[in-house]
């Protein structure tokens, strides 16, 4: 089954063994974008990261079955209601975000929005034998919007690719994700405190299975790729959203450090997680290991 280049927030990931960077390593599967939200959430190894493989494009047997058919699957409830939450009740739209319950009445102006059409004959349409009728009602292949926004994006959808609005859930998932499990500190200590575990499990697995020197040419590849997707991504991804939610208790020093780590971050899931080398290889900057640990100095008058 030939494979596809799967696209990225930052552009395209190249097919596996066909990135634009020679590399000693094992050519790795290419892993779908609603991979890359699970990844970043939970790991590789969560019931969710190993159904969501809806990008890819493939199937089987399904999809030669259903080829020649216009069968339209609809969402379940459980879709709906996992768009919702996901959603937050606001538009999937990053240039929107209308809340999408009027006050004082029991309805809403959301619409569940595809991104491969449930036709193929509709906007981004692909084949039924590249997406099936399955595939293009299940959550994953979903946007929720409002009722502007859904059409805006069929009626004129050349500006607006799969990939964009793939990227517009991500990015919910991951707003959501500060706004309500992160924590907000009163004081450095208490960051400091929440991060440390997670950086410490990161560091332990970089010094075990990760590559030394570039191009990688020591480790464990195998190992190291196992940890980097279910370990290393997801915790850098909680660190990331705890120093965004404390910014406030940051030094300006230290917030041109997480600059340089959010970088690094995306760059690193884009080599490890879409085998994308194009994005660039910023390295982990040395100045996160202290960041939050000594007394803010801009405190003291």
């Amino acid at each position: 089954m030939s494979e596809i280049p799967v696209p990225g927030i930052h552009g395209h990931a190249t097919s596996a063994g066909a990135s634009s960077r020679a590399s000693p390593w094992p050519a790795r599967r290419t892993v779908p974008l609603d991979d890359l939200v699970a990844i970043r959430l939970w790991g590789n190894t969560t019931p969710w990261a190993r159904l969501a493989r809806k990008l890819s494009f493939r199937t089987e047997g399904w999809d030669e079955a259903m080829a020649s058919t216009s069968c339209r699957v609809n969402p379940d409830v459980n879709s709906r209601r996992r768009l919702w939450g996901d959603s937050g009740g606001y538009c999937g739209n990053p240039k929107c975000r209308k809340y999408l319950f009027p006050d004082d009445l029991d309805v809403d102006f959301g619409e569940l929005a595809h991104v491969i059409p449930a036709s193929p004959d509709g906007p981004r349409g692909v084949p039924l034998s590249e997406v099936s009728a399955k595939d293009r009602g299940h959550h994953s292949n979903l946007i929720l919007l409002c009722a502007n926004c859904h059409t805006t994006i069929d009626k004129a959808p050349s500006p607006y690719p799969p990939e964009m609005l793939y990227s517009w859930k991500l990015e919910r998932v991951e707003e959501i994700q500060i706004a309500v499990s992160t924590p907000v500190f009163q004081n450095r200590a208490e960051v400091r405190a929440h991060i440390q575990g997670l950086l410490d499990d990161n560091a332990l697995i970089h010094t075990r299975y990760g590559p030394v020197g570039d191009p990688y040419r020591q480790g464990d590849p195998v190992l190291w790729i196992r940890h980097a997707r279910s370990t290393i991504v997801p915790n850098n991804r909680r660190v990331l959203r705890a120093l965004d939610a404390n910014r406030h208790l940051m030094t300006p020093e230290e917030q041109q450090i997480l600059a340089i780590y959010r970088l690094h971050v995306e760059q690193f899931e884009s080599r490890h997680v879409l085998d994308d080398f194009t994005t660039g290889t910023e390295r982990f900057p040395v100045g996160i290991q202290n960041i939050f640990l000594n007394e803010d100095m801009t405190s003291r008058t």
